[in-house]
């Protein structure tokens, strides 16, 4: 555990931007949760990005695709994981979290690199559901992040 002097500031399909000591809300789904909606018809009013109200609202709605995060083994395995990374680990202090059939919603202040964090928690909660569920079964799909109150945001 390791005190933040500087900003995290790094890239993988965007750059993002984390002020030390901040309280993140990271949001992650299963690998196929979202069907291909097609291309979107763009305008000055529209520019393709949906807002995290709408994602979470077209997540909580979808009926097609893996809801792995159902089965009580996988959901207790993964509530485990979150406690273990904050408690034995200290990869973060962890606030909240509500697991969804096919998503996951963390509130947590990182102690180390969020890629790190993610590769982590991604990584054993895949292996631990494959083993629940048959190998191979589970993949994770991409994580959201937004910083909390009035920080500034980036992603």
């Amino acid at each position: 555990m390791g005190k933040h002097n500087r900003m995290l500031d790094y890239r993988r399909r965007l750059p993002h931007w984390i002020p030390d000591h901040s309280i993140l809300s990271l949001t992650w789904r299963l690998a196929g949760s979202l069907p291909s909606s097609g291309p979107e018809v763009l305008s000055t009013h529209r520019t393709g990005r949906l807002g995290f109200a709408q994602q979470d609202e077209r997540l909580a709605r979808s009926s097609s695709g893996p809801f792995w995060l159902r089965d009580p083994r996988v959901a207790r395995m993964l509530e485990q994981a979150l406690r273990h990374g904050e408690t034995v680990r200290k990869l973060y202090v962890l606030y909240a979290w509500v697991i969804m059939p096919n998503h996951v919603h963390v509130v947590l202040e990182p102690r180390l690199a969020l890629p790190r964090i993610m590769r982590w928690l991604k990584g054993r909660t895949a292996r631990k559901a494959n083993q629940i569920l048959g190998e191979g079964a589970c993949r994770s799909g991409r994580t959201n992040l937004s910083t909390t109150g009035s920080e500034p945001r980036k992603n």
